[in-house]
């Protein structure tokens, strides 16, 4: 029997985003699973210089990695987003 393999997404709440990433991340990395750690505005949210021990979405991620074993963890930001109301290079940056 197969071990299944995992990849986790710290990814944006919105629901039109979550079958796209699901779908790219399953087929880039071969994976049997995503888990998906959602958080409104997650590149707002892991870059403001908090403490990364006490961020939700690191602390969510750590499930993912060290009981799933993921290989991957992918941050998703998309355009237009509310949870972190910056343009593109803002976000980027």
């Amino acid at each position: 029997m197969n071990t299944p393999t995992f990849v986790a997404a710290i990814n944006w709440t919105d629901g039109g985003v979550q079958t796209p990433v699901f779908h790219y991340l399953k087929g880039r990395w071969s994976a049997d699973y995503v888990d998906m750690i959602t958080e409104p505005g997650p590149v707002k949210v892991l870059s403001e210089g908090r403490d990364v021990a006490t961020l939700d979405p690191i602390r969510r991620m750590e499930a993912s990695v060290g009981k799933h074993g993921s290989r991957c963890v992918a941050v998703v930001r998309h355009h237009d987003c509310a949870g972190n109301p910056v343009g593109d290079e803002a976000q980027l940056g």
